[in-house]
């Protein structure tokens, strides 16, 4: 935060701002800058893309959605000023330099149409998706090109903020965890049940594992009623919902009270409970952990 009030002042005094009022902003609207529209939808899009969106099925506040949707816009608008003065130097990001970025981005996917669904799996548009990505080179070339030339540290500077800041040089523990969540309760049971059979399939489940397997058997089996789950389980429906769970790597502090006392208590490669979280099901699986460190 102290380095982008930094870049706003930096910024006010290279290139005049001026926000338009609120009666002439054209529809979708949220601020101008010189000019310069920003709209609701690239704030919802630079938060999601940001991670941002991270809400774990809990409900917000009205308090931090404003505080986080006001970072992205604060964000927004120092990215456009920086974008205004990286044109008036000569230094402008151009269109290829932004298609190159995007083919960088998408050779971690198999095709193109893998990408794209991604994007609109997560709701964002391939031209927002675009206009952020143009953004970041923005932000990236403004500190090579603009910020980085005229500052230098001696090494008893640095040696001193880190002195000062240890703090901020220190990673916090952190999760690896496999995510799943559905409307339906029954579909949660299932991908549960499919995760620990194939589990078991593979050979990857140790004797505490197994236990783990054998433990929800029983949950999803209760006497006297259909095995819905484990029946669901085999069906080829929910292939796709398997592929699209999600794989995080998380500060345990950021999950939810209940899902971070599941975790606490599994080893790793065990499932947690299927846990209801307002109208959303969800189960995790602890992956990995990676303590503390400098």
């Amino acid at each position: 935060m102290r380095l982008c009030l930094f870049l706003l002042v930096l910024l006010v005094l290279l290139v005049p701002l001026s926000v338009g009022a609120t009666e002439s902003l054209p529809p979708g609207a949220v601020a101008t800058v010189n000019g310069h529209v920003i709209t609701l939808r690239q704030i919802e899009a630079f938060h999601d893309v940001g991670g941002g969106a991270l809400v774990m099925a809990q409900s917000p506040s009205v308090e931090l959605l404003q505080e986080q949707y006001g970072s992205s816009l604060f964000t927004l608008i120092v990215q456009a000023l920086m974008q205004q003065e990286l044109e008036r130097r000569g230094l402008m990001i151009t269109d290829e330099e932004v298609l190159a970025a995007e083919k960088e981005v998408q050779s971690d996917y198999t095709t193109q149409e893998v990408f794209e669904k991604e994007l609109q799996e997560e709701y964002i548009d391939l031209s927002v998706w675009r206009e952020l990505m143009r953004r970041r080179l923005v932000t990236q070339r403004f500190q090579q090109r603009v910020l980085r030339p005229r500052f230098t540290l001696s090494p008893q500077e640095v040696e001193a903020y880190y002195t000062q800041n240890k703090a901020l040089f220190h990673t916090p523990e952190q999760m690896e965890i496999l995510w799943i969540q559905d409307t339906d309760k029954e579909t949660v049971a299932a991908l549960r049940a499919r995760w620990l059979k194939e589990q078991k399939q593979s050979g990857a489940l140790e004797p505490f594992q197994k236990q783990n397997a054998l433990d929800a058997k029983k949950e999803l089996s209760a006497p006297g009623e259909p095995d819905t789950a484990r029946d669901l389980a085999d069906t080829p429906a929910l292939e796709e919902k398997m592929k699209n769970s999600e794989r995080l790597r998380v500060n345990p502090a950021r999950l939810p009270v209940q899902l971070r006392k599941d975790l606490g208590s599994v080893k790793q490669g065990q499932a947690t409970p299927v846990r209801q979280e307002g109208g959303i099901y969800q189960f995790a699986v602890l992956c990995n952990t990676f303590p503390a460190r400098k």
